[in-house]
């Protein structure tokens, strides 16, 4: 009778956890996406710097995060989910921006998720900087630069050439 009692107890115990919903899941508020729009260029070394990425050739030699209103993300150079710099790979698709609020961290921090990705990753953007990943230590987070268009030098104009006035009575 013990072993039966037993038993029943730990099946109620077993039902009773297993229907119990997590406290500490994530809470998703959509986020407008306009501020990650654009063309990015993951930089090295130069944390804290006025430094402008400008379009052009020499990017083909850096990670790039392109980044669309449509909710595509394509990376050139490297991984996404796993912060991996690769010349010989590439990743792309749809993406999630959003804010989580879960209790175990205290307050909101924003998260994009590729679809490919099991986790979203802690995104922050301040102007033309863009963080990418978990905290300070070396390794855990990207720092992406907003890149520029390169611009083309304008031509300049060419002067009118005055035409002589015409007599209309005589066309001449």
């Amino acid at each position: 009778m013990k072993k039966i009692l037993n038993i029943i107890s730990i099946v109620t115990l077993a039902v009773g956890i297993i229907s119990c919903s997590k406290s500490d899941e994530e809470v998703r508020t959509p986020l407008e996406n306009t501020e990650l729009v654009g063309k990015w260029a993951k930089v090295e070394n130069i944390r804290n710097s006025d430094s402008i990425i400008v379009d052009g050739p020499h990017l083909d030699t850096v990670k790039v995060m392109e980044i669309t209103a449509e909710n595509t993300l394509k990376v050139s150079r490297g991984l996404f989910c796993s912060l991996t710099t690769d010349k010989g790979k590439n990743q792309d698709g749809s993406y999630e921006y959003y804010s989580v609020n879960n209790n175990d961290n205290a307050g909101t921090s924003n998260r994009i998720k590729l679809d490919k990705c099991g986790r979203g990753m802690p995104v922050s953007v301040q102007g033309d900087v863009l963080i990418l990943g978990y905290g300070n230590q070396t390794g855990a987070n990207e720092e992406y630069r907003r890149v520029k268009p390169a611009t083309t030098p304008e031509e300049p104009e060419v002067p009118e050439v005055p035409e002589e006035p015409v007599d209309p009575g005589t066309g001449e």
